[in-house]
């Protein structure tokens, strides 16, 4: 339900501070707003690019966490992004061409860095069951191919919730804290802070699989 005046396009361009196109969201959220068919986002070079960055390493001198939704594809921009963050998670479905897409995206990214950190959330599912085999057939591919496996996240159930959400623009979790899908978010969030402070303490994080109980 936020209507931006300015987006990370008047940044890029430097027509606008980082400060000035940040918007608040719910509980505490900074929301940088994005653009369509800019072409210095689709080929993220030069002083557009160091802008970008410089942004996002005040952004996280200031906050908890930085999320950055790098969207679908295999772009330039999405890859630079990918390598300035400290770890990747990879979002797909169970559909072959979103598995095959989800390993493409790992074997590009491990090419340019290996071993970066990178995860797997499995969306729009049935169940665990049907996550949990998606997942499995990613990590056999990176583990045959690639030398690696990403780590389990967790599965985002299907959820009519998330549908409605959309349609009423506002965050899932504000309107249906409940929902089959926020209880996912909620133990996605809970691995991922769970791994960020074992890696602070120089400690392995537990498996999502303990989380979830």
């Amino acid at each position: 339900g936020l209507a931006p005046s300015r987006t990370v396009e008047h940044l890029l361009e430097g027509e606008a501070r980082l400060d000035a196109v940040l918007l608040d969201g719910p509980a505490g959220l900074k929301l940088l707003p994005a653009a369509s068919g800019v072409p210095a986002l689709a080929r993220l070079a030069g002083p557009a690019r160091e802008r970008l960055l410089s942004a996002l390493a005040e952004v996280a001198a200031t906050s908890d966490s930085v999320i950055v939704d790098t969207g679908a594809g295999l772009g330039t921009t999405a890859l630079d992004l990918q390598l300035a963050a400290e770890r990747v998670i990879v979002v797909t479905t169970p559909e072959p061409t979103s598995l095959v897409d989800a390993y493409a995206s790992l074997k590009l990214l491990w090419g340019e860095q290996p071993g970066k950190p990178a995860a797997v959330v499995v969306n729009d599912v049935r169940d665990e069951p049907e996550a949990v085999a998606a997942y499995r057939q990613v990590a056999r591919a990176a583990r045959h191919f690639l030398g690696g496996e990403p780590e389990w996240l967790g599965p985002v159930v299907h959820d009519r919730s998330v549908g409605e959400a959309v349609r009423r623009q506002r965050a899932l979790l504000e309107l249906f804290p409940t929902s089959p899908a926020a209880r996912c978010y909620e133990r996605i969030a809970l691995s991922l802070l769970a791994a960020g402070e074992g890696r602070a303490r120089g400690l392995l994080a537990a498996p999502p699989s303990e989380l979830l109980q």
